[in-house]
């Protein structure tokens, strides 16, 4: 048995979904904007999440996101029982669904484990 919660906090919240979240990339004078497909809600309605970046300002809003770190660990066992490769870990947790950062460094390209950080 896999459990999501293994060594969180106790205001995270995990769910498992099918397949990687998918990054749409808009860029416009200086401004870009990536907006993300293939996110659910852990009962399966759809999900938001965006990222903006303007030179080294990134913020980012929505209501899921997926956890680059808790899929590999599920994916590797550590949370139990392996999940298959398909499968990624989701988090609703509240203070991940949005953030305002100055970052040293520009936007990196969009991947599905650094989805805050895209």
């Amino acid at each position: 048995m896999t459990d999501l919660m293994k060594g969180a906090r106790p205001d995270e919240h995990f769910h498992l979904q099918a397949g990687p979240p998918v990054p749409h990339v808009v860029r416009l004078l200086g401004l870009r904007r990536t907006a993300w497909s293939n996110l659910f809600l852990s009962d399966g309605t759809p999900a938001t999440f965006i990222s903006w970046w303007l030179w080294k300002l990134q913020w980012y809003h929505g209501t899921a996101k997926c956890d680059g770190t808790r899929t590999r660990m599920a994916w590797a066992g550590q949370l139990g029982d392996p999940v298959a490769l398909d499968q990624y870990v989701m988090t609703t947790t509240p203070s991940e669904m949005h953030a305002f950062r100055w970052r040293s460094k520009g936007p990196s390209e969009p991947t599905w484990d650094g989805m805050g950080g895209s």
